[in-house]
């Protein structure tokens, strides 16, 4: 058993900690404490120590529970506490290879004794059966991120689109890291992200004033987008307009399968919007109409629900929700 400290209890590490319970042994791992700056007592079962007392402890690696800051806090115990780099790893590195393959990521392709949490728990969500939305035990791949919603949008695109065949003109909203990469890497044609705010894509731009000609584009992706999205006539349009005859839109939104879609004028502050919608910056709650909507702005739209294209063993295994569905979208001619 590898006697182990992990470095980092904020979010994610609290997440990383939930996952491996119960299967620590199956992992080679015993979590003898815990490292952060910040000052606490104890989280779990496990006691907390500031990074000044490694140097007391006995153990076999350091695992740090997050990517962003890694190199920086490498780079911290390697400099100023003297610790043996060959002892410090990022978590998600070090499990490779360990414990059960329960779960498959078919985005990083990665086989995995676990996945992570992901989503706030919400009375809204669990009472009204809300699909892509609320708090799910295992969600999130340690390695790409991936959440479940992810997954299936990537599975729907291999499976039943040509998105990935050579030439295509692709435009790609607010995009999902694992997605977006795989694309790049596949060099399927000209593909271009866009997103509100700046720096998370190739370009600046408002999904209701796309500033491309007419017919562009052979294929959109355009999942969890419009429940942010006032004018949601006004986006639609706008994809319309910027789509080919023959095109096809990914699109997928949080929905509610057990009543029409909620969009209330009163919801008008960010916790009026939490209490109705289960998200501060969400202005609607799809429902089962949705299809009427999107009918009704001059979509034809065929879905994919999770449950009629794979078995329970496959649902289990990709860590997806049964009735999570993707549309894929065309214009209505």
């Amino acid at each position: 058993m590898d006697k182990v400290l992990l470095y980092g209890i904020g979010t994610e590490g609290k997440c990383i900690l939930e996952s491996m319970n119960g299967i620590e042994e199956e992992l080679g791992i015993k979590i003898i404490a815990l490292i952060d700056k910040m000052k606490m007592d104890h989280v779990l079962e496990y006691p907390v120590y500031q990074p000044d007392k490694i140097a007391e402890l006995s153990f076999d690696y350091i695992l740090v529970s997050t990517e962003k800051y890694y190199l920086q806090i490498r780079k911290e115990l390697e400099e100023t506490f003297s610790v043996n780099p060959g002892k410090i790893m990022l978590w998600n590195q070090w499990l490779v290879g360990r414990g059960r393959e329960r779960y498959y990521c078919n985005i990083c392709k990665n086989k995995l004794p676990l996945m992570l949490k992901y989503g706030n728990e919400d009375s809204n969500f669990s009472s009204g059966k809300v699909v892509g939305c609320g708090e799910r035990k295992a969600s999130r791949c340690p390695f790409c991120n991936s959440l479940d919603r992810n997954r299936w949008v990537w599975y729907v695109m291999e499976h039943y689109t040509g998105i990935l065949n050579k030439g295509q003109r692709i435009l790609h909203f607010a995009p999902e890291r694992g997605i977006e990469s795989k694309i790049r890497r596949l060099d399927c044609g000209q593909y271009i992200t866009v997103d509100l705010e700046p720096g998370k894509a190739d370009m600046v731009m408002d999904i209701t004033n796309i500033t491309f000609p007419d017919n562009t584009f052979d294929y959109m992706i355009c999942n969890h987008v419009l429940e942010h999205i006032k004018q949601e006539a006004q986006a639609l349009s706008e994809l319309k307009r910027c789509l080919k005859e023959d095109g096809r839109i990914v699109f997928s939104v949080p929905v509610c399968l057990g009543h029409g879609t909620i969009e209330e004028e009163s919801a008008d502050t960010p916790q009026k919007r939490l209490q109705m919608y289960g998200q501060e910056d969400h202005v609607r709650l799809y429902g089962n109409d949705l299809q009427e909507r999107l009918l009704k702005n001059g979509f034809k739209a065929v879905s994919y629900q999770v449950k009629d294209h794979l078995s329970e063993i496959e649902i289990r295994s990709m860590a997806l929700i049964p009735e999570d569905i993707v549309w894929i979208l065309e214009k209505d001619v």
